[in-house]
């Protein structure tokens, strides 16, 4: 009963009798060392043997106590029959005899290995953690109170004390490092912390190096069993650099509030409703109040509306993060302005704004001087630009800082384009040097200075100037700039040296001049400049083609002369006459329209004229003139008519208002009160829009009815616009009398339409919110609706409940959106409870000033039945299609699973699965009869009673190959005849696919294809035969093994191929749509959780099938050669297994064949699954050499080795017989070395191809 309690606990019981040596083993034992009690009988030793080698001394160690009486629990390893390593829990207990030895043992052995995965694992972690710990700078201990010491330090509380581990050992030795002056707070809070369980201390300590250093420390109290129990459980942290902040900041704060309270500018924090925060003493004073409990833009007592409204404007744009600047004036409490230069500045705070600085700095003295500055500024300027003499400002370098604006009237230089230019590039080159001399003696003496110089005109002509310089000084007294003053004394000097050389440069100046200037005296012309000669279309001669000579008169037009005449005079007198507009003639018989302003001149006695053309300006003015007209045109020719009236009285009215009105021309409204024609009944009405459109301006049209002067009646849609400059009102109207025939005629089209929808075949429903408004008759039929009773009903309620919920959207759509529905077909409800299909289509239309819609439904019943009957005539075309689709891939997927396959086995039972697949039939047989009615089911379910009557019926007759035959319980099928046997696929039921002609077709192919298959077995099974009876004798030849081998290594291509294309592929590429999956912030965690653990296991098959993929076809025999393949063979199985694998190469470098290579390597594979499975060594050594024309492989291990006379007869599986076959393939030699318990050596020589030896003694 014991016992079997035991094995129900998955307990391995075992007992050893010493005195019989005999250990007897329970079947949990047995299942846990996989060998039978056969197994230890045989060998009683066998369970210490199954021990691992690194665990024998645990097991002697204890065997030894046991033997001396003393019984114990002890951990040790073993290897299992079927090679893997499992951890075992012993416990022993010796029974004494009476002479005080041990007769008997009795023991329990339990797998732990779980138990050790699980406590490796945990250990793991715990180191981690630890490492965790010891990298971080968080300090984390635990204090014992019971003991009075430290169960755990962290290495982090060495790197912020500075002091090692072991110098903490309890309280007092920690209390010692805390910085004195603090020593008081950390006592105070210790005492704290005993009584509220948890907290945190902030104190400063003395590192060992003299630092001091801040640290926050955080204490939880767990309670132990008794009072004095329990343990302090903390974290401590390195401050330090957090307080040097907090009291960087704190010190920021401090010394930010002391300038802001004593800024001499006017500071106000503002909050962003604009209340005021804060303000410093200098705004209190400056304002003249004491405190300010509101925002700032409430007090009008101190800005104007202006200035809150301008301040308000700023301030909305700083509260977008934008810094404004802008000048305000405030008025003080006493009575006086001042004027602010204001800034106001956004807060940012966690990148929004949290407030705003207003900083005003008063600016009212430099407001007032700036006032005066430029009214003195405007005055010198006004002098400066108005004064005839050259006014500038230099440096010492001799650039220009300011030149005055005759400059431009004396030189023809733009005085903004000469600032930082250098003034002497103005003076002619030989009187550069004298300029230079002159400044330097301004510099020189410090005084003023009179000169003359020369300089050049803008057109190139040379100007004489007399000049005075100034020199201008700083605050310290330092000559900065000199004033330049400059006269010109051209005309002094033309008159002092020759006048011909002053009028020449006055000719070239008028020259270049872009206007026309026309000199004459006493009429004629005795000077005309490019322009004017341009303008005239004359030349500079005084011939038939030029102006010079000619009578100034001659190009006036002749209705002119007399004033032309008259102004000649008169600027005699006046020396000055202003602009007048003439028509002159070009030399070419143009006219052309000008402006003339005459100059005299009393020195030369004749006249100056500037001639503006004005041609294009009065082409202009034509066009305008042209373009009043038109539009007055279109005025009279409006379809509209128009009407003006002032004060009541009409003043105008186009052609259309005199029509319509029925006058024939404008003398017969004039004066007349617009009231007049307005329909008695009207008139109010139209009085009140007269003093709706001067007060407002217009009025919208309105339609009324006016009597024309004929007595008829005109209805009118009139609008009135005022025009405040001239005070008249603009009455724009149109006939809309034919338009309210048209509606007359519209309301006789509707009674019309009504009467349509009456009468119309198809059901139509006027609906508004969702209720029934009116149906037609042909609704009421569809709805099975009483024609008298009025509709209110649902719409929806109308509506099949499958189709409720898009008609609602369809219909909200309409009504919202104006949406006219697509045609639809939906299911209604009667009211007598039955469905109707139909077709609907809505439209948007309103209804008594509410939004409803119109839908048309028609009766679909017929139609439907009728597509029902064509879709399932289309679905049987469908199946049939498919139904052949499947059929064909059935026999493409049976020929090519076949394909390669000479097991008649896997024929049959292929060809079983196939038929079920396809028929979905349960009862399928692959059944052999012989002549004597003996039946026996080859592959499939057991054949009934009756189906075995009829099938030895049908034996004994004639029947024909793969025809199918019917019995009342199924179907029969002979697919082959041999030897007098018999081959039948019987099925026993009646599959309702076999009804169908394309089916049974297929059955018979398939069938007939199999018939093929067994033939071909057959005569392949007779060749096989022949073979091993000529074999029989005599090992097999070495070209049929290299053949085997070949095609074996083939199909492990084949199979390494496939697996890497479809299988792996398909596994990665579902892995990578799970790892998008998981991206997904909408998962949740569990369920993360759960897709990693999928993901994981995910990895492992694809790692899986690589392996499998690299054991199949090893990818670097070819391109790295035998060497480099081992190399990694034996490297990827060193990490799998607990024996040392060493390799020896002795420069191997034989080139061996694709043959020869995978040889040796299929050879060394088989030897370390052997050495894994069997061998139970700790050492496994392999050599590869090539000694003369051989290539050889030693294989040599330490394990238990094997009696080679008792295996001699075991090598028939792919074992050791496999790697002598295979030796014996490449024409080689394998010889096995071994005794029990000493280890196996395996010797391998291959010779080396005739091809391979030439080159290599090459």
């Amino acid at each position: 009963m014991v016992r079997e309690f035991l094995d129900s606990l998955e307990m391995a019981v075992w007992s050893y009798d010493v005195a019989q040596d005999r250990i007897t083993v329970s079947p949990g034992l047995q299942a846990l060392y996989g060998y039978e009690q056969e197994d230890f009988d045989a060998d009683p030793f066998l369970w210490r043997k199954l021990t691992v080698s690194e665990d024998q001394h645990i097991v002697a160690d204890h065997l030894r106590k046991i033997h001396s009486g003393i019984g114990g629990t002890f951990e040790h390893r073993i290897v299992r029959k079927s090679g893997e390593i499992r951890w075992l829990q012993c416990m022993a207990t010796p029974v004494m005899d009476g002479e005080g030895c041990v007769r008997k043992v009795y023991g329990i052995n339990h797998d732990i290995t779980d138990k050790k995965s699980m406590q490796a694992s945990l250990e793991r972690e715990r180191e981690q953690i630890n490492e965790l710990l010891d990298s971080t700078d968080v300090a984390v201990w635990s204090y014992n109170c019971a003991r009075g010491e430290f169960d755990y330090i962290t290495n982090a509380v060495q790197r912020i004390t500075g002091y090692p581990l072991d110098r903490f050992q309890d309280l007092k030795s920690w209390h010692e490092i805390v910085y004195p002056d603090d020593a008081r707070h950390y006592g105070a809070e210790f005492e704290k912390l005993k009584k509220s369980k948890r907290g945190a201390i902030e104190y400063r300590i003395v590192r060992a190096d003299g630092q001091l250093r801040w640290v926050h420390v955080k204490v939880v109290l767990i309670p132990g069993d008794t009072m004095d129990g329990g343990r302090y459980e903390g974290l401590m942290l390195d401050v330090t650099d957090r307080k040097s902040m907090e009291d960087a900041l704190k010190r920021s704060e401090q010394k930010y509030k002391s300038l802001f309270d004593h800024h001499p500018d006017s500071i106000v924090e503002l909050d962003p409703s604009g209340n005021i925060r804060a303000m410093n003493r200098s705004a209190l004073d400056t304002l003249g109040v004491s405190g300010m409990d509101e925002g700032i833009f409430r007090y009008p007592e101190f800005m104007s509306e202006e200035g809150i409204n301008k301040a308000t404007a700023h301030y909305r744009s700083t509260l977008n993060g934008e810094a404004q600047r802008f000048e305000l004036a405030t008025l003080h409490s006493e009575g006086h302005f001042a004027d602010w230069d204001v800034r106001m500045i956004p807060i940012i705070v966690n990148g929004e704004v949290d407030g705003i600085f207003m900083i005003g700095n008063e600016i009212t003295a430099r407001v007032k001087a700036e006032k005066s500055l430029a009214a003195s500024e405007a005055m010198h300027r006004v002098i400066t630009d108005n004064m005839q003499d050259f006014i500038s400002v230099i440096d010492l370098d001799g650039r220009f800082l300011y030149a005055s604006p005759s400059y431009a009237k004396r030189l023809g230089r733009d005085p903004h384009s000469l600032i930082s230019t250098s003034a002497f590039e103005l003076i002619i080159p030989e009187d550069r040097e004298f300029a230079a001399c002159s400044i330097s003696q301004i510099l020189l003496y410090n005084g003023d200075l009179q000169a003359r110089i020369r300089c050049i005109h803008a057109n190139g002509s040379l100007l004489h100037l007399e000049w005075i310089g100034s020199p201008v000084r700083d605050d310290a007294g330092r000559i900065v700039s000199i004033v330049v003053v400059g006269r010109d004394i051209t005309e002094q000097v033309r008159v002092e040296n020759k006048l011909i050389e002053s009028e020449k440069r006055y000719r070239r100046l008028i020259e270049l001049s872009p206007v026309p200037i026309v000199s004459h005296k006493d009429g004629i012309v005795t000077y005309i400049n490019q322009a004017g000669l341009k303008l005239f279309g004359a030349d500079g001669t005084d011939g038939p083609g030029g102006m010079i000579g000619r009578p100034a008169l001659d190009v006036v037009v002749p209705q002119q002369t007399g004033i032309a005449i008259s102004r000649m005079e008169q600027s005699k007198s006046s020396k000055f006459v202003g602009p007048m507009e003439y028509r002159l003639i070009r030399l070419d018989g143009r006219t052309i329209d000008v402006e003339l302003t005459s100059i005299y001149d009393d020195e030369t006695e004749s006249n100056l004229v500037v001639v503006h053309d004005v041609t294009e300006p009065k082409k202009m003015q034509a066009a305008l003139r042209e373009s009043e007209e038109r539009y007055r045109r279109m005025v009279e020719l409006s379809p509209m008519a128009i009407v003006v009236y002032k004060g009541n009285r009409i003043t105008y009215a186009n052609p259309t208002s005199l029509r319509i009105v029925g006058a024939s021309n404008l003398e017969e409204i004039l004066d007349l009160d617009p009231i007049s024609f307005v329909h008695p009944r009207y008139r109010e009405l139209v009085r009140g829009r007269m003093v709706q459109t001067l007060r407002e301006g217009h009025s919208p049209p309105a339609e009324y009815e006016l009597i024309g002067l004929d007595g008829r009646i005109v209805d009118a849609s009139v609008t009135a616009i005022y025009d405040a400059v001239s005070e008249t009102v603009l009455l724009v109207f149109m006939d809309v009398t034919a338009r309210k025939q048209a509606e007359r005629a519209l309301m006789e089209s509707e009674e019309t339409n009504s009467r349509l929808v009456q009468l119309f075949p198809e059901a139509i429903v006027l609906h508004s919110d969702y209720r029934f408004e009116y149906v037609n008759p042909a609704a009421c039929q569809l709805f099975g609706i009483a024609e008298h009773e009025p509709p209110n009903l649902d719409v929806l309620v109308c509506i099949h409940p499958d189709d409720r919920e898009k008609a609602c959207i369809r219909l909200n759509k309409v009504y919202d959106e104006g949406y006219t529905s697509p045609l639809v077909e939906q299911r209604i409800v009667r009211l007598d409870g039955s469905h109707v299909p139909v077709e609907v289509i809505s439209a948007p239309i309103s209804y008594r000033g509410k939004k409803a819609a119109i839908s048309v439904f028609r009766d679909i019943t017929e139609r439907t039945r009728a597509e029902e009957l064509r879709g399932l005539a289309e679905r049987r075309l469908i199946e049939s299609r498919d139904r052949y689709f499947f059929l064909q891939a059935s026999l493409d997927r049976f020929s090519n699973d076949l394909f390669g396959h000479v097991d008649v086995t896997e024929l049959e039972r292929r060809l079983v699965q196939e038929v079920r697949t396809v028929l979905q039939a349960d009862l399928v047989s692959l059944v052999e009869t012989d002549e004597n009615d003996g039946i026996r089911v080859i592959n499939g379910s057991v054949l009934r009673e009756e189906a075995q009557a009829v099938l030895r019926e049908r034996s004994r007759a004639s029947q024909s190959i793969c025809e199918m035959m019917a019995y009342p319980g199924g179907y029969l099928l002979k697919i082959v005849e041999i030897r007098g046997h018999s081959y039948w696929l019987c099925i026993g039921e009646m599959p309702p696919s076999l009804s169908q002609m394309p089916t049974r077709i297929w059955l018979e192919t398939i069938c007939r294809y199999v018939s093929v298959l067994y033939d071909n077995f057959r005569v392949i099974e007779d060749l096989t035969r022949e073979l091993k009876e000529s074999t029989k004798q005599e090992p097999a030849p070495s070209w049929l093994l290299r053949l085997l081998f070949k095609l074996n290594e083939h199909e492990r291509k084949r199979l390494s191929q496939d697996l890497h294309d479809a299988a792996l592929q398909e596994q990665i590429i579902w892995y990578r749509k799970l790892d998008q999956l998981m991206a997904n912030p909408a998962v949740s965690d569990e369920l993360r959780v759960d897709m990693e653990r999928i993901a994981q296991g995910l990895l492992d098959v694809i790692y899986q099938i690589r392996i499998t993929c690299i054991d199949l076809r090893p990818p670097m025999l070819k391109e790295e050669g035998l060497v480099a393949s081992l190399e990694s063979l034996f490297e990827f199985t060193q990490m799998r297994t607990d024996y040392a694998i060493r390799f020896q190469t002795n420069e191997f470098r034989a080139e061996l064949n694709e043959e020869q290579s995978i040889g040796l390597y299929r050879i060394v594979q088989e030897l370390l699954a052997n050495a894994t499975k069997h061998s139970n060594a700790a050492k496994v050594s392999f050599s590869l050499s090539q000694p003369a024309n051989w290539v050889q492989l030693v294989y040599e291990d330490d394990g238990i080795g094997m009696d080679m006379k008792k295996v001699e007869d075991t090598f028939v599986s792919m074992g050791m017989y496999g790697m002598r076959e295979r030796v014996h393939s490449l024409n080689g030699k394998i010889v096995f070395r071994s005794k029990p318990n000493e280890g196996l050596t395996i010797y391998i020589r291959i010779p080396m191809s005739k091809q391979k030896e030439a080159d290599r003694r090459d």
